[in-house]
């Protein structure tokens, strides 16, 4: 009976070992030495080996998916998909694996449709793959397919797909689709889980301004300008911010920060004058309505409003050179002409008011008409 069991074992061998071929042998052996390189990091050589021992043996199926992972780290995503195609068609265990591996390559080549095709084709294959699910959700959200990138990003979550990202583009996709309380939930746990994103704070500040809460807006705009401390935009939503909560003080400071990174920002410069315009302090009104001639030029709005504040504070000289340019464009405003009148009547100069206030009652002007005979005599 021994020696019977013994004969059994020794044919049983040969078969095995003279069953392959020397060239499958070989292909073997440098399949083996392939997987040494490749878990050396040494992936060129990796594809060598893996290469000769296909060339051994073409039907042996290891190689192909072992070389598509050596190409894809070597970013040869064209290449690294045929070897993945070819391992896929031998429809062994490692199918699921090889067509992920084709939608990754896809999505690294920016060709997101396909990618999208080839996971699904994996989850089909493997229902529990999570990272087909996230890069499929993810896919989603720049396809635009916002309600598919939350659907699929918390299907990976559920199977323990561990990201802190996830939890933005699933925020980022109900904020995309107006659901903010859910954004807000989780691009909020994404902060929480990485506190180094700091960016996400402009997203929280966008979300709030549209719900009108201006109190978190500037909360979160000030933990992204911790970070980012002269970004423009953020700036000028804090200032906004404020100033919706009559907070003017600090809304001005806020808008002057603005205009000390571009003294060309037009809402930042016309927000400031409305807030000078509600306080008393003309100098600071004077300030903000110089800035805004410097920006507009000669037919801003606001010459004639800082010719008028100039006669206010009895800065006559002043207050006639923004008449005149005022005037020089706007000939016909009979008021203009009345108000620089009453100036050059301060001034001493009657015969220079007297042209003015009868130009002032010819354009029709009512309140000229009574001062003509005081201002040009009988």
């Amino acid at each position: 009976m021994k020696n019977t069991l013994l004969l059994f074992l020794f044919l049983s061998f040969s078969f095995v070992s003279f069953g392959q071929t020397e060239e499958q042998r070989q292909a073997i052996i440098f399949y083996n030495e392939g997987v040494e390189s490749y878990k050396q990091k040494e992936y060129e050589d990796a594809i060598a080996l893996y290469s000769k021992s296909l060339e051994k043996d073409p039907q042996f199926k290891k190689p192909y998916f072992q070389r598509g992972l050596s190409k894809m780290y070597l970013k040869d995503y064209e290449n690294a998909i045929k070897d993945f195609k070819k391992a896929s068609s031998f429809g062994d265990d490692n199918q699921s694996s090889a067509l992920y591996y084709i939608g990754y390559s896809q999505m690294k080549q920016k060709n997101y449709k396909e990618a999208i095709s080839s996971f699904t084709t994996t989850i089909s294959k493997d229902p529990n793959r999570e990272k087909a699910y996230y890069y499929r959700g993810y896919l989603s959200y720049f396809e635009k397919q916002y309600e598919s990138a939350i659907k699929d990003i918390t299907k990976a979550l559920e199977l323990g797909y561990s990201s802190k990202k996830a939890h933005y583009y699933t925020g980022m996709s109900h904020y995309k689709l107006e659901n903010y309380d859910n954004a807000v939930k989780d691009l909020t746990k994404y902060i929480t889980l990485d506190p180094s994103a700091y960016k996400a704070n402009l997203n929280l500040a966008n979300i709030y301004q549209k719900q009108q809460n201006y109190e978190e807006v500037i909360s979160y705009a000030n933990e992204y300008l911790v970070e980012e401390p002269k970004n423009e935009d953020v700036l000028y939503m804090k200032a906004y911010a404020l100033m919706k909560i009559e907070s003017f003080g600090l809304a001005q400071k806020t808008f002057d920060a603005v205009l000390a990174v571009n003294p060309q920002n037009d809402k930042a410069l016309k927000n400031n004058l409305y807030i000078s315009q509600k306080s008393d302090d003309e100098a600071r009104k004077l300030q903000d309505m110089s800035l805004m001639i410097a920006h507009e030029g000669p037919s801003s709005k606001y010459v004639y409003a800082r010719a008028l504040l100039y006669t206010k504070q009895e800065k006559l000289e002043l207050a006639i050179n923004d008449f005149n340019t005022f005037i020089d464009l706007n000939n016909k405003n009979g008021e203009a002409f009345y108000n620089r009148a009453s100036v050059h009547g301060l001034l001493k100069q009657n015969d220079k008011a007297c042209e003015d206030i009868r130009k002032s009652a010819e354009l029709g002007f009512d309140k000229a008409f009574q001062y003509v005979r005081s201002f040009c005599g009988s």
